[in-house]
């Protein structure tokens, strides 16, 4: 199987809407670097399913927003093969919202500013609340001690 993230090769173009623009290219590095490490694997699966399609490596944006990937790709292909794409794009987008963007664990989407998508460690870690039972855990699990700073979800949320 490709393995994007090994390869240096520009393969991905971001799509300036100038058509007398010559298109920049970047490597699977580079455009992962737009969302956390923790969906970089699901984003490089996303890739190879698609290039393998026959896409051309066309983008406009990805980024994560409300908690989610987002991928926001030009479709240069048709027919089948354009609709099997659009599903890889939503199952990505969709599979994004269980997995921690920090470090891909298992995780759910949480309010405190920006809605991320963030396990209950990596929430503890940038402040966002988790719920009593994601803490004892936490402390079971020894990743944090009784002394850590931990803000906390109300009951009824």
């Amino acid at each position: 199987m490709l393995k994007l993230k090994e390869k240096d090769t520009n393969l991905f173009y971001l799509a300036s809407g100038f058509a007398n623009e010559e298109p920049v290219y970047y490597t699977f590095q580079q455009i992962a670097a737009n969302v956390g490490p923790g969906w970089s694997d699901i984003l490089e699966d996303l890739c190879v399913k698609l290039l393998h399609l026959g896409w051309n490596g066309g983008y406009e944006q990805i980024k994560e927003k409300f908690g989610t990937l987002r991928f926001y790709w030009i479709n240069n292909l048709s027919g089948i093969k354009g609709d099997i794409a659009y599903d890889c794009v939503e199952v990505a987008e969709w599979r994004s919202g269980m997995y921690c963007e920090m470090c891909g664990n298992l995780a759910r989407q949480r309010e405190g500013g920006w809605v991320l998508t963030l396990c209950p460690e990596c929430a503890v870690k940038r402040g966002y609340p988790i719920n009593k039972y994601e803490k004892e855990e936490l402390l079971l699990k020894g990743k944090i001690t009784p002394e850590t700073e931990v803000v906390l979800r109300p009951e009824n949320a």
